[in-house]
């Protein structure tokens, strides 16, 4: 994996920049979105409004990623996402009447919390029948984790169906390290993780239902990729979204990721209004939902850059 972040990674608190399109069509709009110091905002060819400054460190993702079989995800729809909390994409999902969105049963095992983005990339397992894990079986190079570790794309996150087994591991250090160095950007499973001291020490963003001794082959059969699941009782389609924080993991269907992101940013823009309005003494009433004097007033406070105080 390269070590050289390129155009595409966001690390630290550093400034976003998203092109504009070749025709400049965003160019007159720039004078109308200020910054923190005044300075005019980028304005993505989706809409997407980002902010100056980006509170979280993103995994490298190559462009080439999303532009190829797995994922189609423009930069300022990505840098959006990863602006923005999985409580906001969740909201904005429930707006867009999509619910089950939120997996249950399943934490960030790394201490402090590493965000994940990427598109998913499925293991599916069912409950072990012996005929399905023989020996050649398990050995053979068709076995679906096998092929998983080798094929899951760089920046994408794998996705596993550990049917809500916290007993049973789907993943131990040693692939851990293997997804690592091939630069898959996190796993996500509602099953267990074998190793687990080492396997967090690897470094790659791991979410699951905790730790657990057993292999996968104690209680699981290995039987497809790249197929829809099911992780943490929600339906997850490859090449959905999957986003995950300290509050947990949630999906995004691919076809609303852009809006989700752009109307995702409005959000907590607003909300970081609020909260300077709530610290000042302000009841929430008239702020959530705001009211019509709220509305100027925010889009006061908007044109004038955006004051902390």
């Amino acid at each position: 994996m390269q070590d050289d972040p390129g155009p595409h990674q966001v690390v630290g608190m550093a400034e976003i920049e998203i092109p504009v399109d070749a025709k400049g069509n965003d160019a007159d709009r720039q004078h109308r979105h200020r910054g923190e110091h005044g300075e005019p905002k980028k304005i993505g060819k989706n809409g997407i409004h980002l902010p100056d400054i980006v509170p979280y460190r993103l995994r490298v993702i190559d462009k080439r990623q999303f532009n190829g079989p797995t994922c189609t995800m423009d930069d300022d729809i990505f840098q959006g996402l990863g602006a923005i909390s999985t409580a906001t994409i969740t909201m904005q999902l429930l707006k867009r009447g999509i619910r089950n969105v939120s997996m249950a049963g399943i934490r960030p095992l790394n201490d402090p919390v590493q965000r994940i983005l990427g598109p998913a990339y499925t293991l599916r397992y069912v409950p072990l029948r012996e005929d399905l894990s023989t020996p050649e079986v398990l050995g053979g190079a068709d076995y679906p984790p096998r092929l998983a570790i080798e094929q899951a794309p760089e920046g994408s996150v794998l996705v596993i169906d550990g049917r809500g087994r916290d007993d049973i591991a789907v993943l131990g250090d040693q692939l851990t390290e293997r997804l690592k160095i091939r630069g898959v950007a996190g796993v996500v499973s509602d099953g267990a993780i074998r190793d687990c001291a080492q396997s967090v020490a690897v470094g790659l963003a791991l979410y699951a239902a905790g730790p657990a001794a057993p292999a996968s082959v104690a209680g699981h059969a290995a039987v497809d990729l790249e197929t829809p699941i099911a992780c943490g009782g929600v339906a997850v389609i490859p090449r959905d979204i999957i986003a995950g924080d300290g509050d947990g993991v949630v999906v995004i269907p691919q076809a609303l990721a852009a809006e989700v992101a752009r109307d995702g940013l409005e959000q907590e823009r607003y909300e970081r209004f609020a909260k300077l309005k709530i610290q000042e003494g302000r009841p929430a009433r008239g702020l959530y939902p705001p009211n019509e004097d709220t509305k100027a007033e925010y889009a006061k406070w908007v044109e004038d850059g955006e004051p902390e105080g």
